[in-house]
């Protein structure tokens, strides 16, 4: 039962992990934040677990453990909530101060006069809307505190009341979960991004772009937050009249409800322990021995080795490619996030082949996962060998992972980049740093801004609008009959790079997650039976202070470094 409640429990909050990973893209253009700052937003949730994790997981063990992961459960329900706050605090997106009605010169106003002509007013929303992300960096940091228990205590439980059997495989279907949740939430991202953030209003000029292929676009991120908080809320309830002890069968027969161990680091025949309550010890003690155990400390290190990278990665792999292979926010998270909502809308558009690529991922990563729980109950492996699968699996995916970053599309030139680019034609416009890309058709040269193309006329009477009169338009200077038109340019699909990269990434999926459950088994067979759960608080300690926190951060600083223009 408690397996069952937990893995409920489990699966919704991944989900919401995968929304807000997804939700990104949409938040950072809505409050005008640098990827420096998202990466802060990531880390936030790792502050907030790490401040508590060692506390929670080593007095939580000896409290009623199934109604302190609900407790947690409530307050990652609260953090969604807190989270949303900024659209209801404040107000609609800045897009309302588009003045589509005024005609544009060659100034600086055939960009900025469209996207946002009145600058002051603009400033000072900007301003206000940037600071607004606090609230999403408390709710992350609540997120983070509410989250502590749900491993540490609930893998600890289940392998207290589990057969020695059965006890890898209900770990390798939590651990199968964790990497099923966040393709619905990617699935809830790529629904929400495509409904315009100021649900019902509609804004000048950008409704007409939908589904989400203008840059100025954004979704309606926080309804994900309202729904993971209301699921949330549904899956916290049983957790809260479970008891605090299971049943379990011992050898002779007798079915009692103590703690029932079964830890056997030689995996020979195993004794069950009866433990009344769990034993006391002194928590700094028991941190001080477990640090001094040299199996324990090797694990430990190669999650934060391969941690460090895959935090990066999963943070910012949607944006890559969008990026890299010239899809929008919405299409990339769906290709990230697996979905099946996906496969269907894309067979239904005869682009069956994308589908199937992209419904191959997940589930290569729940085979790994589940694969490496059945290894260790089938073979009966003993610590040693299963230090080898996950060294094995460890080393597959640091270079499949590695290969990813070798395949991407033409990126193409955009005029306007570079100040080498403001040509005599354009010089005097006095363009502003505002990206709003818009496409030569005759051409298929993409430019900066309408101001960077020296554009002088614009028109929107046939529904889409376009510039005209542009003098800085290639191949000839001074060629006024292009016509040019909102969004970049369309490049020919690269689909054999990208399905590369797809079975790549689905390749890695499934060795990272045959790594996953010898691992949690691996430290809950070499730590003392009363231990199993401060042991799990301190390997999250360790990965979340050296690679999820800081490994955002100046990961994104070198983004924010490497490109010109996100």
């Amino acid at each position: 039962t408690f397996v069952v409640f937990l893995s409920l429990l489990q699966l919704v909050q991944v989900m919401g992990s995968g929304y807000n990973k997804s939700a990104l893209t949409s938040i950072e253009r809505r409050y005008q934040l640098t990827t420096f700052r998202v990466g802060i937003l990531q880390s936030c949730f790792h502050i907030g677990n790490l401040s508590v994790i060692l506390f929670v997981s080593y007095f939580g063990s000896k409290w009623h453990r199934p109604r302190v992961i609900a407790i947690g459960s409530l307050i990652m329900a609260s953090s969604c909530v807190i989270s949303s706050l900024p659209q209801f605090v404040g107000g609609r997106y800045g897009a309302r101060y588009l003045k589509c009605q005024q005609p544009l010169s060659i100034t600086n106003s055939a960009t900025s006069t469209y996207f946002s002509t009145d600058n002051k007013k603009r400033a000072v929303s900007v301003r206000y809307n940037s600071s607004l992300y606090i609230f999403i960096a408390a709710g992350n940091f609540l997120k983070g505190v509410g989250h502590a228990p749900l491993h540490p205590l609930g893998i600890s439980f289940i392998d207290d009341y589990a057969t020695p059997a059965n006890s890898p495989v209900y770990i390798g279907v939590i651990s199968a979960l964790s990497l099923l949740g966040p393709a619905f939430g990617f699935m809830l991202g790529s629904l929400t991004a495509s409904v315009w953030v100021d649900i019902g209003v509609g804004e000048c000029g950008l409704g007409e772009y939908r589904p989400t292929i203008h840059p100025s676009w954004v979704g309606a991120w926080w309804v994900g937050y309202l729904a993971i908080a209301f699921l949330l809320m549904l899956a916290t309830f049983p957790l809260f009249i479970l008891p605090r002890s299971q049943h379990c069968r011992h050898s002779n027969g007798i079915i009692s409800t103590y703690n029932c161990t079964h830890i056997n680091v030689n995996n020979h025949a195993i004794t069950l322990v009866l433990n009344a309550s769990i034993i006391s010890s002194d928590f700094g003690l028991t941190l001080k021995r477990l640090l001094r155990d040299a199996v324990f400390l090797s694990i430990t290190t190669g999650f934060v080795s391969l941690t460090s990278f895959l935090a990066a990665s999963i943070t910012y792999i949607a944006k890559y490619m969008e990026t890299q292979f010239d899809l929008t926010a919405s299409f990339a998270n769906l290709l990230h996030g697996k979905d099946y909502y996906f496969f269907i809308q894309y067979f239904i558009d005869n682009t069956s082949q994308t589908a199937f690529l992209s419904c191959v991922n997940l589930p290569m990563a729940v085979i790994g996962n589940l694969l490496g729980g059945w290894l260790i109950r089938r073979k009966n492996l003993n610590v040693q060998k299963t230090l080898s699968v996950i060294i094995m699996g460890l080393i597959m995916t640091v270079v499949l992972v590695g290969l990813l970053f070798m395949f991407g599309c033409d990126e193409g030139d955009i005029y306007g980049l570079l100040d080498g680019d403001r040509s005599r034609c354009s010089k005097s416009c006095g363009c502003s740093d505002i990206f709003a890309p818009v496409c030569d058709i005759s051409t298929n040269v993409t430019y900066r801004s309408a101001c960077h193309a020296g554009c002088r006329k614009t028109d929107a009477r046939s529904g889409t609008r376009i510039f005209y009169d542009c003098l800085c338009t290639k191949p000839d200077i001074g060629n006024t009959t292009s016509k040019l038109v909102l969004g970049s340019c369309e490049h020919s699909p690269c689909w054999k790079e990208l399905i590369i990269f797809l079975i790549l990434m689905a390749a890695a999926s499934m060795s990272a997650g045959l790594s996953a459950t010898p691992s949690t088994l691996t430290i809950l067979r070499v730590v003392e039976p009363s231990e199993k759960g401060f042991a799990i608080g301190i390997v999250f300690v360790f990965t979340r202070f050296l690679a999820w926190i800081p490994s955002p951060v100046y990961v994104g600083s070198g983004l924010d470094a490497a490109c010109l223009v996100w």
